[in-house]
């Protein structure tokens, strides 16, 4: 586990950027919570200088559990305790048509984020198995709305597939919702949202696969994922990039369950994605891990890269 990774709750299996623990699966989001640890409260307070002077229009989040400071924001900021932040997902689990299934939860940098996982049914997506999994996060510190993300994985090699794809969101916001009503109706757009971009994620599958890449053309793409300037970078940058985009032509040449896909425009972006998902820095930090998934709640910089590189070179 992270150093830095406080808690957290995993059904059946460990997720690939392995933070937490395998448990049961929960019941309903409360008691994911538990498992999790992150039953706690977040309590506002007013922040003072050494001088005794108070700090006008800021206030510390403070964790009630032990007096962790998870964030220092205006005294107009909204917030939701993780109880009330994930309570109206509960609803998901209603559905008769769709099986939710809730399987991890845990608290990222200290407290400063939460999240909530909620499992969907898999999917085939040119042969192969998707993992589709509904991520709920937020924030104390004000870095994150309350927000809602699809991140679909191949369970062949348990890389994420978050493609930005016109028609359908990646990502939306939700708001505290207190009625029965509405939080039934938050819950099926949720769903709906869920749903449409899986089904658009497939034709763009299809789309990716018909683009042939060339031997050319892969190199332009890693050319602008990986770029080199020959003038302005200094030797040890030009062969740590170098490094990089040998790796990825290893990943991309290598894998066997890349191998039906070689030389399209598909295989290209899931080497992309076995790249980011698994491939650690030369300096990894302590929170690499935590980094790196809370990268694909926010987008993930890489993939975004080289979807467009990836567009450019086989418009």
């Amino acid at each position: 586990m992270a150093s830095e990774v406080e808690t957290g709750m995993y059904a059946r299996y460990k997720a690939w950027h392995g933070l937490g623990t395998v448990v049961a699966e929960a019941k309903n989001s409360k008691e994911a919570i538990h498992l999790a640890g992150i039953d706690w409260k977040v309590l506002q307070q007013p922040i003072f200088l050494a001088d005794g002077r108070e700090i006008p229009d800021r206030l510390a989040n403070v964790r009630d559990s032990d007096g962790a400071i998870v964030g220092v924001v205006s005294d107009h900021y909204k917030y939701d305790n993780p109880e009330q932040a994930f309570e109206f997902t509960d609803a998901l689990l209603e559905n008769d048509e769709v099986e939710v299934l809730y399987d991890a939860c845990g608290s990222l940098f200290k407290g400063r984020r939460i999240w909530l996982c909620a499992h969907l049914p898999q999917r085939l997506i040119l042969g192969d198995k998707i993992d589709n999994h509904v991520v709920f996060a937020t924030s104390y510190d004000g870095s994150l709305a309350n927000t809602v993300v699809m991140t679909p994985n191949r369970v062949d090699c348990n890389n994420m597939l978050t493609m930005a794809i016109n028609g359908a969101k990646r990502k939306w916001t939700y708001k505290h919702i207190g009625d029965i009503a509405n939080k039934k109706h938050e819950a099926a757009q949720t769903l709906k949202l869920a749903c449409k971009y899986m089904d658009v994620l497939n034709v763009e599958a299809e789309n990716l696969q018909q683009k042939r890449v060339t031997k050319e053309m892969l190199e332009e793409i890693i050319q602008q994922v990986f770029p080199i300037d020959e003038e302005k970078d200094s030797d040890r940058i030009k062969r740590n990039v170098s490094e990089l985009r040998n790796t990825f032509i290893d990943i991309y040449s290598g894998a066997p369950d890349l191998q039906r896909f070689t030389g399209t425009a598909w295989g290209v972006y899931n080497a992309f994605g076995d790249f980011a998902t698994h491939i650690q820095p030369q300096r990894a930090s302590a929170t690499f891990a935590e980094t790196l998934f809370s990268s694909f709640i926010d987008g993930n910089k890489l993939l975004l890269t080289a979807q467009k590189a990836i567009e450019k070179v086989t418009a």
